[in-house]
């Protein structure tokens, strides 16, 4: 399905276009959000895994916005009411994308607000754990977004 999609231009721009705002997002929130952060500070203390670990991530949120475009452009020019399971992909990359903002120690203060300090603490204790599990909500998210698109085209419901 990946092949499908990148054979036209536009969803190359697009999906190029939500890394790298999925990237901004990951890397500049937290020095907006953090008084006193910035870009250099943000670098020296984030481990380099984590850093790949937001590259990644950025691609692959992208890659599952560049096709949930494409299936809902495909789905409304044939009339076909969308169900839930799009939706409940996109959202679990999301969360999988917020669930990873815990492997930032500057982004913990954002997080407390929202879990408390406990939660805080179990997430500092499980961090490659809440990462690995944020890394496999995705690909499950961009496996059912590709089964979307080639049950679609097998049944010739889609014309591509």
């Amino acid at each position: 399905s990946i092949r499908l999609i990148f054979s036209n231009s536009k969803y190359i721009f697009i999906f190029i276009t939500s890394s790298l705002i999925f990237l901004f997002l990951y890397v500049y929130l937290p020095i907006l959000i953090v008084p006193g952060n910035n870009l250099r500070l943000f670098i020296d203390i984030t481990p380099i895994f984590v850093l790949v670990f937001f590259m990644l991530l950025s691609i692959l949120m992208g890659l599952l916005v560049t096709m949930q475009i494409f299936i809902v452009k495909h789905t409304r020019k044939i009339h076909i009411k969308e169900n839930a399971t799009g939706f409940l992909a996109g959202i679990s990359g999301i969360l999988a994308g917020f669930s990873t903002t815990a492997t930032c120690a500057l982004c913990l203060s954002l997080i407390l607000v929202f879990l408390g300090a406990s939660s805080i603490l179990t997430l500092l204790k499980y961090k490659l754990l809440v990462i690995i599990i944020g890394l496999l909500l995705i690909i499950f998210s961009l496996l059912m977004t590709s089964n979307r698109i080639l049950y679609c085209k097998k049944c010739g419901m889609l014309k591509f």
